[in-house]
């Protein structure tokens, strides 16, 4: 009895390790095909961060590079720095439906200094 007992406790741990690998496995598979395939999801009821069809016709129809100087870094507040992170979030999204066509820099409208550029 005691070594049947020894035989399932066995099973039942070796099952939950298999089971951990499985699916530490999906998620590793996910994960690399994520790298590969851009995609984004907009779960806003309005669609709020989703590009419009035309738009995304028009930047991919983009064939010379376009280059925007965005005044918005420096010591803001929260308000503003929201805004940065959506301007650069959009702009990014811009760059990656051009065939990197978009380029872009934050500059500090009171220093005149470029703080990030991509």
């Amino acid at each position: 009895m005691v070594f049947l007992e020894k035989i399932k406790k066995n099973t039942a741990r070796f099952q939950a390790i298999i089971l951990f690998v499985l699916v530490l496995g999906i998620v590793l598979f996910i994960n690399i095909l994520g790298q590969f395939f851009f995609t984004s999801l907009d779960l806003t009821e309005e669609k709020r961060f989703t590009l419009s069809k035309p738009t995304k016709d028009l930047l991919k129809s983009v064939d010379d590079n376009i280059y925007v100087k965005v005044l918005l870094e420096g010591d803001f507040p929260a308000g503003f720095k929201r805004l940065q992170k959506a301007t650069k979030e959009m702009l990014d999204e811009f760059k990656i439906y051009s065939n990197n066509n978009i380029q872009y820099e934050f500059i500090d409208p009171l220093t005149n200094t470029t703080a990030k550029q991509s």
